[in-house]
């Protein structure tokens, strides 16, 4: 298991419309409504104002759900790189 750190980067694990299919929170779809796929969480934290210590306690569960996953900002621009490779 890889240590999550708050540079890094929640991204959805599949398309937004398929996310319906899941019962979320409140709070949980306002925070996934936020997930651009290029915000850290820390910088997540401060564009909701949610306590750092429940925005992790949520982003944990949906993490766990399979719902997000999380990348590093390194693994992000490869992973830009290798698509502007293949287009």
């Amino acid at each position: 298991m890889k240590k999550i750190t708050l540079s890094h980067i929640p991204i959805l694990s599949d398309s937004k419309e398929n996310l319906e299919a899941f019962s979320f929170s409140a709070q949980e779809g306002f925070i996934l409504s936020r997930i651009d796929g290029n915000s850290s969480i820390e910088k997540l934290q401060s564009m909701t104002g949610i306590h750092i210590r429940d925005l992790v306690r949520i982003l944990s569960k949906l993490s766990d759900s399979n719902v997000i996953q999380f990348v590093s900002a390194e693994e992000l621009s490869e992973n830009s790189k290798k698509t502007k490779i293949n287009n």
